[in-house]
């Protein structure tokens, strides 16, 4: 997503693509744009196919960005206002599947704002049952954690 705790990837390390250090696992490291929709479908898909061949497995490093903080208290302050402006304008995935999908036809404007509703719907309700629910106890904290 473009950025560590608290600066960007390009500062933090001498390679351009953490997809490389797949190589030091002697596995194949592919980077792909993470907010293309159907790159990541087709991407995902060879890779567990290969997989399921028993060819190994694939590291895949899908590029994308992350529009909050990295914290309540990350002030963003190793980027600008106007990188997350461009990023929102150019490259939001959302938009961008939204628009792919009505040019395919697999479905109209309308039917793609009923799914938006839908889907923020889905999270208010899971908010709402989350707040509405019981605090766990904490002696259960551990169960289901591991398998059996």
């Amino acid at each position: 997503n473009k950025y560590g705790m608290s600066g960007s990837v390009e500062k933090m390390t001498n390679i351009p693509q953490l997809s490389e250090r797949a190589k030091a696992y002697g596995i194949e490291g592919i980077t792909i744009d993470g907010n293309n929709l159907i790159e990541v479908i087709e991407t995902t898909y060879q890779a567990v196919e290969k997989a399921r061949r028993g060819e190994g497995p694939t590291l895949i490093e899908a590029m994308t960005y992350r529009w909050k903080g990295h914290s309540k208290s990350d002030a963003k302050k190793y980027r600008t206002k106007q990188e997350e402006e461009q990023w929102r304008k150019e490259k939001d995935p959302i938009q961008q599947a939204k628009t792919t999908l009505i040019a395919a036809g697999i479905f109209t404007e309308e039917e793609a704002e009923e799914i938006r509703k839908k889907a923020k719907q889905a999270i208010n309700d899971a908010v709402t049952f989350g707040e509405n629910s019981p605090v766990v106890a904490v002696e259960t904290m551990f169960e289901d954690v591991y398998a059996e």
